[in-house]
């Protein structure tokens, strides 16, 4: 599951590649670089709660399903990044 966290980073990469303008480099640059970090650290926290589901998991197997819904809520902070980072791209005009 952390990995689709690339795969939103790639789409806001195709999204925000277009001719730059002074007005909007500062736009682009900050919409890249924060839609980045949010990405990352949801990337990060989302592995930290798939390890954290796997070991609970090892003593007790029956609770796997419960312990695996806090990544997909993290998961969800990712989807919100990524959305915010598309509206707020297609939004600075190109040239």
């Amino acid at each position: 599951m952390p990995s689709s966290q690339s795969i939103y980073g790639i789409v806001v990469m195709f999204t925000l590649q277009r001719p730059i303008t002074l007005e909007t480099s500062a736009g682009l640059f900050s919409v890249g670089i924060l839609a980045g970090v949010a990405l990352l650290l949801s990337a990060v926290y989302q592995g930290s709660c798939c390890a954290s589901a796997i070991n609970s998991a090892k003593s007790k197997p029956e609770i796997f399903g419960l312990s695996i819904a806090p990544a997909a809520i993290v998961e969800g902070f990712g989807v919100f990044a990524f959305i915010f980072a598309l509206v707020i791209g297609g939004n600075i005009p190109a040239q």
